[in-house]
């Protein structure tokens, strides 16, 4: 059947709008977390959903601590890996196959010229101590590399290049919220798909802060935030569950890791809704809608990589991490 190239144009146009409408969803969500955990801001929320048609503050994210859901033994599990087994509470056993990094202390940050993210090569780290424009694990200007110009061109990092903190020993810092439960079953399948425990546990804060009853406003489930895909026909309940939740987030992480050649800041950035090619125009143009949380974040990576990684709060640091603060026009929203 021969289509016309109309409906064919039709068809992409339509499919790009999803797309496009996807990624504001994930940001909404993101920036809303962030917004309710600034100890600043004096707004409080109502309600469950997290859409952008919603201009109000949904309902505060409670600690886990309240919700302690039963594990699920290991037979619900369908997946063809074999189900590793709980580390124990220590978690002295080795993270991963690839080990990342240990933090160290590094010589004091200073950025260069060669890392602009103006058009640049972007190829100098200039990484050192946790500051508000970089950190170890590189300068916000090098994880941005081209947003400030003809687009985002993220560095080629791979999983054993970060720098990160064990989770074990921040885990009552950044990452409070999390129950024993949970910090253990961050370990079990951090070991199980090659993922750095503490980078489980940093997308658990940032996606639900690590309450495993929230729901988003595009019916994501649990800890993790899985969509309903990832639930494999559980009912909401059942996909909230806390080992079957971490296990699928994972599992999720690992595949689009593997997808995009090992680049974990690519990866890492596209669960903010970032994409190659992405300007700062293009983050921002969401500013003046009805849903100006639905911008991207711009200090996202900087946060990510050089705040929680190092197990350090994006939202209540000591030092203000990020350069572009662009969620901050959105007052109380």
């Amino acid at each position: 059947m021969k289509l016309s190239s109309a409906f064919v144009a039709l068809i992409c146009t339509v499919a790009a709008v999803d797309a496009g409408s996807n990624r504001m969803v994930r940001a909404n969500r993101h920036n809303n977390l962030a917004h309710r955990a600034d100890p600043s801001s004096s707004a409080v929320g109502s309600g469950s959903s997290r859409k952008c048609t919603r201009r109000h503050s949904p309902t505060s994210v409670q600690s886990s601590a309240t919700h302690a859901p039963t594990t699920s033994s290991a037979a619900v599990h369908q997946e063809a890996k074999a189900d590793p087994t709980t580390t124990s509470s220590s978690h002295k056993a080795a993270s991963t196959s690839a080990k990342p990094k240990s933090t160290s202390k590094a010589s004091s940050y200073a950025e260069t010229s060669g890392n602009s993210g103006n058009g640049g090569s972007c190829s100098n780290k200039a990484a050192g101590d946790i500051s508000a424009s970089g950190g170890p694990n590189g300068s916000q200007k090098y994880l941005n590399c081209g947003i400030d110009d003809g687009g985002w061109n993220p560095p080629n990092l791979n999983v054993k290049d970060l720098a990160v903190s064990d989770l074990n020993d921040v885990r009552n810092k950044a990452f409070k919220p999390c129950t024993d439960e949970t910090i253990d079953l961050f370990y079990k399948y951090g070991d199980a798909f090659g993922v750095p425990p503490i980078l489980l546990a940093s997308f658990a804060m940032q996606e639900s802060s690590c309450n495993p009853k929230t729901v988003g406003g595009g019916g994501e489930q649990g800890i993790m935030q899985i969509s309903k895909d990832k639930c494999e026909g559980r009912s909401p309940s059942a996909c909230q569950e806390l080992d079957f939740n971490i296990k699928a987030g994972a599992k999720y992480f690992s595949d689009q890791l593997k997808a995009n050649g090992g680049n974990v800041v690519l990866t890492v950035g596209a669960y903010n809704g970032y994409y190659k090619g992405m300007t700062k125009g293009d983050a921002t143009k969401a500013a003046k809608s009805s849903c100006c949380r639905c911008q991207q974040n711009l200090d996202y990576l900087q946060q990510f990589f050089n705040g929680w990684l190092q197990g350090y709060s994006a939202y209540d640091s000591p030092i203000k991490l990020g350069t572009y603060f662009n969620l901050d026009v959105c007052g109380s929203e």
